[in-house]
């Protein structure tokens, strides 16, 4: 008797005004701020955000004139948040032995374990539940600009989630549940905002660009489960707290590929948990769009003040070709974070948009190009 081997797989987003992705784009407007003026600063801030407090704290050696204050304002207007904060700045220079260990860009910032992952099965070669909970996500974010008649609504802070159920091969069947929830203004009913929302979502499902091979995974058997504690008035930093770096599996590729345990907001491209981990998905990514594989991580380690990694590894689903890729990969492309830092271009300051649009995905960004040949 055949047994099912079907399984559910899920991934989770949370929208620009989650506390803790405000704290995430307070640091990145940070690190932008000093970038912007002096292109080899060494930013590593990390942002506490609660009421209208906000603790900026960790060391910064730059040469840029910048208000703090002023950068966090304009961080919270960006995001919809419209209260004068409250800022206590405990940052700090960088340390003397930190900065002769890195020199002039050579030798890593700091120890650590980066990951690098892309997969066929998405437009962008990220995870199908990741890729589907961050559109849904990024679908509340643009109806609440646009003012649409329920966006209007809408406030920055929200969460998305989806399950998928894939075949026992690893393809996917549909998408069995969406959860949705999304801070709101007053003045509608939980049955209005639960109707509004899925009219919503019919709409950005039929919209020309969407991916018909994925929105016919939609189905009538498809749950949305929209605000399942009901209404929700209170939220952003006045209801919970926020940390930089409480996000870093959001930021990455949900569940999909193993993490390191680096953060990547606040800190420059120095630290390795940043520049390492965009040169890992670059690498990730070209491997499988150059069709040695359909999904392919890959493992980078430094220690701090070295300039080589300790260690490279590319793990494929065609496992018999990775050490032919690992020695390919090592002939076109540097790891070497100086060489990191220019083969990206990662000291422009453009790391705000990252840490509220996602890190991975988005084709604006260098080390998303496919533009690697080996």
């Amino acid at each position: 008797m055949a047994t099912d081997q079907s399984y559910l797989w899920t991934s989770e987003c949370v929208g620009e005004g989650h506390p803790d992705k405000v704290a995430d784009q307070i640091s990145d407007a940070v690190l932008d701020a000093c970038l912007e003026q002096d292109p080899k600063s060494r930013v590593a801030c990390e942002t506490l955000v609660k009421d209208e407090h906000v603790v900026l704290a960790g060391e910064i050696t730059t040469n840029a004139t910048v208000s703090f204050d002023h950068i966090v304002s304009n961080a919270l207007s960006s995001i919809g948040y419209d209260y004068e904060p409250k800022v206590l700045n405990l940052l700090s220079q960088q340390s003397n032995e930190i900065s002769q260990a890195v020199g002039d860009f050579d030798g890593a910032g700091d120890q650590g374990i980066m990951f690098g992952y892309a997969t066929s099965e998405t437009p962008t070669y990220m995870p199908l539940t990741m890729y589907l909970s961050r559109d849904v996500s990024n679908m509340l974010t643009s109806n609440r600009l646009a003012a649409t008649e329920i966006g209007r609504l809408l406030l920055p802070d929200c969460k998305t989630q989806v399950s998928v159920r894939f075949n026992s091969d690893g393809t996917p069947d549909f998408v069995e549940r969406v959860v949705v929830s999304t801070n709101h203004r007053e003045g509608i009913t939980i049955d209005e905002l639960r109707f509004g929302i899925k009219s919503m979502f019919k709409l950005w499902a039929n919209r020309p660009a969407a991916s018909l091979r994925i929105m016919n995974l939609f189905t009538s058997d498809t749950v949305f489960d929209i605000n399942p504690a009901g209404i929700w008035l209170f939220g952003g930093p006045r209801a919970d707290c926020g940390l930089t770096g409480r996000k870093i599996i959001v930021d990455a590729y949900g569940a999909d590929c193993q993490w390191g345990g680096g953060a990547l907001s606040g800190k420059d491209p120095t630290k390795v948990d940043r520049s390492a981990a965009y040169m890992a998905r670059y690498i990730a990514k070209n491997i499988v769009a150059g069709g040695y594989a359909n999904k392919a991580t890959v493992q980078l380690s430094y220690a701090i003040g070295r300039s080589e990694p300790t260690s490279f590894r590319v793990m494929t689903d065609k496992p018999e070709n990775d050490r032919m890729i690992e020695a390919k990969v090592l002939g076109a492309v540097s790891l070497k974070p100086k060489d990191i830092i220019t083969k990206l271009d990662l000291l422009k300051p453009i790391y705000q948009s990252t840490a509220r649009d996602g890190h991975f995905g988005n084709d604006i960004y260098s080390w998303e190009q496919l533009d690697l040949t080996f």
